[in-house]
């Protein structure tokens, strides 16, 4: 037909725009059985929708509905997989005092005028209490990786483990720091077959910072876990 770019016999033509032959700028319908007055650039800047068909106006439109809720929903993905929450944001910060608690003093020795400390990656530790900071440096480093993996991909299970580590940490804090109390208290006043010992100068002994780091980093990690672990 006049106007029309195309080749084709009006009878083998879908509905849809066909290039304007005056104008190669334009585009004209064909509703599959006429030429329509509609217009529009190629660039599809520009269309006349008024003048397009009723049904072909509808069809547009609930393409263009479709196009955005689509865009919608996949920003909104977008942002759930960037989004750091209170309880992750605690988590990093948890493990990360659980890394600096694990190899910095946990017991500090005092005697006359000089001091030591022992460091909870000390092995004399775990010879004593049965634990050390071996125990706790990789449940910070794995507290670490898993809120990364948590952030990014949102799994439930990521969440649950991150509280069973959290518990893990938690419990060894709690152990460690009542070991080292009993054998501090047993210390300021030792017995030799259950007769108190009167030394000259008594040696003293205090629970190290890091051990302190250690426990607010394991029960922060906790609070934080649980904050997270969202009922289904």
């Amino acid at each position: 037909m006049e106007g029309s770019g195309s080749n084709r016999p009006t009878s083998e033509r879908e509905p849809g725009w066909e290039p304007d032959r005056r104008n190669p700028n334009l585009q004209r319908y064909w509703d599959g059985s006429d030429w329509t007055a509609a217009r529009r650039w190629v660039s599809n800047q520009w269309v006349d929708e008024s003048l397009l068909p009723p049904r072909t106006a509808s069809m547009l439109e609930n393409a263009g509905s479709t196009v955005q809720a689509s865009a919608s929903g996949t920003a909104k993905r977008e942002r759930q997989t960037v989004t750091v929450t209170a309880g992750f944001g605690g988590l990093f910060i948890c493990g990360v005092l659980l890394i600096l608690g694990s190899v910095t003093p946990w017991v500090t020795v005092s005697f006359v005028n000089q001091s030591t400390s022992v460091q909870g990656t000390d092995i004399t530790i775990s010879h004593a209490f049965l634990v050390n900071g071996w125990f706790t440096l990789p449940i910070g480093i794995l507290l670490l990786l898993l809120t990364f993996l948590g952030v990014t991909s949102g799994e439930r299970v990521i969440r649950w483990t991150l509280l069973l580590l959290s518990l893990a940490g938690a419990a060894v804090a709690v152990y460690a720091l009542v070991r080292i109390l009993q054998a501090i208290a047993q210390s300021s006043a030792p017995t030799f077959d259950g007769v108190p010992i009167k030394l000259p100068v008594q040696p003293s002994a205090s629970v190290g910072w890091g051990l302190i780091v250690l426990l607010i980093g394991a029960v922060g990690a906790v609070v934080c876990a649980l904050s997270e672990v969202k009922p289904t």
